[in-house]
């Protein structure tokens, strides 16, 4: 049986003998909704327009996060998955910003400039498609620009100190409730505090998580308030966001013992599980099950549909991916390519074609988020193949090639294109602009 074609993508910086791998960022539409809804106040708080902070969800265990700058925020997906509480999150996100509120990034971008040795982004068709085929990896992952990761943000331990005194003050200020934060410290001195009792604390960059936990409860002490609380709403979304992340993340049995109950969250991620196990009659009833506990939700549906993919139903896929575009009230590059890629493999009449117009409209309104995009123009090139514009389909090849850092491809693939395009033709000229490149 045919399935659609995902390719994953795992690259390493090059051009230096200790470059570091790049990240692999997780992209998904309801992961990034919900995230951005959880650091909204509190980049308020920190006087940052609105949109421009933006969450990246990093693949991976770890209970960490980072900043790379005063508009990026680096969570990893192993964060969420250990923390219920979306509020201490949110403390995280508020400590990193806290970083930048008291300089400590712009006292490092020396430093910063040599430790990324360079940038890649890798493409990615978001958590949802992960599963959807099997045969050729986890899904598309979109990496961000490469960093070393252990010492990009190495801060002094008095920096430390200040980012978590300045990230309760954002918390204050956007009425957040403070618990989040001595909660994070909690967890925190959970992990450590077998070994803090044998370290030299001052040959390490952080305060130990004791003080830290300490400092955290006598500032809310002095200061008062406890902040609101939560939306419960919010607090919803992030549970079935968590379950997410831990169904196609983790294990089977990790899952099992995660949510042993029937709740919509337990549901979730074991529809999941079931997809990527392959246990698609079971995938398919509990995803059911969910749209009719809640038919407005976009994501249950995109979950029919990437369980229809797997399925060869191409045409149950597309009617179930276009119901989560109807339900959204915001453009997901994610969804509109695998619209795309479904019609692709369905291979009815008119559908490459629509599967060009679809990518094609996701680019426009994307525009600004090129960068972030690329497996769009994969699509894009596997519709054209698909047309057998073999010009147009080299040219979306030599775009998608240059986003992602393979310069010798993309330029091979230019000069191919250049063969069979129409030399007045705006992608000709584009073709011609890649082959100028250095």
């Amino acid at each position: 049986m045919k399935k659609i074609i995902l390719a994953l993508v795992v690259a390493c910086l090059s051009g230096a003998a200790n470059a570091a791998q790049s990240l692999r960022i997780i992209r998904d539409t309801e992961i990034e909704v919900v995230m951005q809804k959880l650091v909204e106040p509190i980049a308020r708080a920190a006087k940052i327009p609105d949109g421009r902070l933006r969450v990246h969800i990093v693949h991976g265990n770890d209970l960490n996060a980072f900043v790379s700058s005063g508009e990026d925020i680096y969570i990893y997906a192993g964060t969420i998955m250990k923390i219920e509480n979306p509020n201490a999150v949110q403390a995280i996100v508020a400590h990193e910003l806290g970083h930048i509120i008291g300089g400590h990034y712009v006292n490092r971008m020396a430093r910063i400039e040599k430790e990324m040795i360079g940038a890649i982004i890798m493409q990615s068709l978001g958590v949802a498609l992960i599963a959807a085929n099997p045969e050729m990896g986890t899904g598309v992952m979109m990496g961000a620009h490469g960093i070393t990761r252990a010492n990009l943000m190495s801060f002094s331990r008095d920096e430390e100190r200040q980012a978590d005194t300045l990230g309760l003050g954002l918390m204050k200020s956007a009425r957040l409730p403070l618990g989040g934060f001595v909660e994070m410290m909690e967890l925190l001195q959970s992990r450590s505090i077998h070994i803090e009792g044998s370290i030299n604390t001052y040959g390490i960059s952080h305060p130990t998580t004791t003080e830290r936990l300490m400092n955290a409860r006598e500032w809310i002490s002095k200061h008062g308030g406890h902040g609101g609380k939560l939306p419960d709403d919010l607090v919803a979304e992030y549970a079935m966001v968590r379950a997410k992340l831990v169904g196609y993340l983790q294990s089977e049995k990790v899952v099992q013992d995660m949510y042993p109950t029937q709740t919509l969250p337990s549901k979730y991620a074991h529809a999941i599980s079931a997809l990527r196990g392959d246990r698609l009659t079971k995938a398919l009833q509990l995803t059911n099950e969910l749209v009719a506990s809640d038919p407005k939700n976009p994501y249950f549906h995109e979950l029919v549909g990437d369980i229809q993919v797997r399925r060869g139903k191409y045409s149950e896929a597309v009617a179930a991916y276009q119901k989560a575009l109807e339900l959204l009230d915001i453009e997901s590059a994610q969804i509109s390519a695998a619209i795309a890629m479904a019609l692709i493999e369905r291979k009815g009449k008119g559908d490459a074609e629509e599967a060009v117009r679809i990518i094609k409209r996701a680019l426009i309104l994307g525009k600004a988020e090129a960068a972030k995009t690329p497996f769009l123009y994969f699509v894009l090139a596997r519709a054209y193949a698909a047309k057998k514009k073999h010009g147009l389909s080299d040219w979306a090849m030599a775009e998608y090639n240059w986003i992602i850092n393979k310069k010798p491809e993309a330029k091979k693939f230019a000069e191919r294109a250049k063969r069979n395009l129409d030399g007045n033709s705006p992608e000709y000229q584009k073709v011609q602009d890649i082959l100028a490149k250095k």
